[in-house]
């Protein structure tokens, strides 16, 4: 499979860098992913196995970069949906960055839209690296919000 998902950070000179993806969140900040590769059904439950663990313990929040995928396969809703709920269940949050608006209709139809919160979406932009910018930025607003309300 060419499928491939990986943690996006920006080195000290602001050039983004792919790397592997950690077991656990970071303490400190979001955590960005972007998926590169096909949307098929094999791929999004290989893919929906190596995503971090939520920690009850502590919020995190998972930023993930979908707009590759163009457009969601029902697998992929499914997985989306169910991690969410994991997170969700731990006090921790989900970002879905990089969303078209077939995608935003096809989340809103599902009742994914709600679950996940609108304001937890971000729009594709075509400006490279805005959508991850934006994606982290509001990542970061939800990891406060969390935080807050759990005590971190």
């Amino acid at each position: 499979s060419d499928a491939e998902l990986k943690v996006a950070t920006r080195d000290d000179s602001g050039w983004l860098l792919g790397d592997d993806i950690p077991s656990a969140f970071p303490a400190e900040d979001p955590l960005l992913l972007t998926y590169r590769g096909p949307n098929f059904f094999a791929d999004v439950t290989t893919i929906a196995e190596r995503l971090p663990v939520p920690d009850s313990e502590r919020a995190g929040v998972l930023v993930f970069d979908v707009g590759e995928l163009g457009r969601f396969s029902s697998t992929t809703l499914k997985e989306i949906g169910k991690y969410h709920t994991s997170l969700a269940a731990c006090g921790s949050g989900l970002v879905l960055a990089g969303i078209g608006e077939s995608s935003l209709r096809t989340l809103d139809r599902t009742g994914l839209l709600e679950q996940i919160g609108e304001q937890n979406t971000v729009r594709s932009d075509p400006h490279l690296g805005t959508t991850m910018d934006l994606g982290m930025a509001r990542g970061r607003e939800l990891l406060t919000e969390l935080r807050a309300e759990h005590g971190d």
